[in-house]
């Protein structure tokens, strides 16, 4: 029992316990279009921009893939709410003050959408 305790604990301390309200941790991702990746040195803006777009596309493919494993196993949509039963320390990308997330949408329809914004930043990079 003690060991549960600490683990609930630690679990409440980083924000891994899912709740209506709360879902997940928000994180930065350090690639378009979230953030310009300062950290990558001596890249072109399109070298930087096709790696980003890269990380955008395989993350579509693994949680499409993940997407439907979940619903031929559980007969359900996996969605943002239930993001904690497939990964032990789920998380998505913060994308400023005022804006939620919906806990019913599937992780792939985000990333469509960070997608597409990411497919209208290439205009103005370029």
């Amino acid at each position: 029992m003690k060991a549960m305790s600490i683990h609930l604990w630690v679990a409440i301390l980083i924000g891994v316990v899912n709740t209506q309200k709360q879902i997940c941790c928000q994180t930065v991702n350090l690639v378009l279009p979230y953030v310009y990746p300062k950290f990558i040195k001596g890249a072109s803006k399109r070298s930087i921009y096709n790696f980003s777009k890269v990380c955008i596309e395989n993350a579509m493919d693994i949680l499409g893939a993940i997407e439907r494993v979940y619903l031929k196993e559980y007969h359900r949509n996996l969605t943002l709410g239930h993001l904690g039963e497939v990964f032990i320390v789920p998380r998505f990308p913060e994308k400023g003050q005022h804006m939620q997330y919906d806990i019913n949408y599937k992780p792939t329809d985000y990333l469509k959408n960070d997608y597409e914004m990411l497919l209208r930043m290439e205009q103005m990079l370029f």
